[in-house]
């Protein structure tokens, strides 16, 4: 089961996120604050976390590179309504793997999950 922690400003996005997640078999985690987010990672490693690209108090840059850090085997997923490019080496390179576009593609999001939950296995 992949534990999957979901970072995002935004209700809808949030909730529409934690009930496909679960349907697909994972274990979500919602903190209430990015505070609290923070302080989860303190402490647990997550397979996965999806993150708003941007945020009030970090943007999914910064938040990418401190995961990748201390977990550096964590996929993160950033979440964007932004339509404008977006440099895919610069955001690989802070250790983000991928980038959904809202409104989000759950064929896409399906297709992340299942690669990463095969990825779990075979390590």
């Amino acid at each position: 089961m992949l534990e999957v922690l979901i970072i995002e400003e935004n209700d809808a996005t949030r909730d529409i996120l934690q009930k496909e997640l679960s349907q697909l078999g994972c274990r979500v985690t919602v903190p209430e604050s990015f505070e609290n987010a923070l302080k989860l990672l303190e402490k647990t490693r997550f397979d996965v976390i999806f993150t708003d690209l941007c945020m009030r108090n970090m943007s999914a840059r910064s938040l990418a590179r401190m995961v990748k850090e201390r977990f550096p085997q964590t996929k993160i997923f950033v979440i964007t309504g932004w339509k404008g490019e977006l440099d895919q080496k610069m955001l690989e390179k802070d250790g983000i793997h991928a980038v959904l576009n809202r409104p989000i593609v759950f064929s896409k999001l399906r297709g992340l999950i299942k690669n990463s939950i095969l990825k779990k296995h075979l390590l």
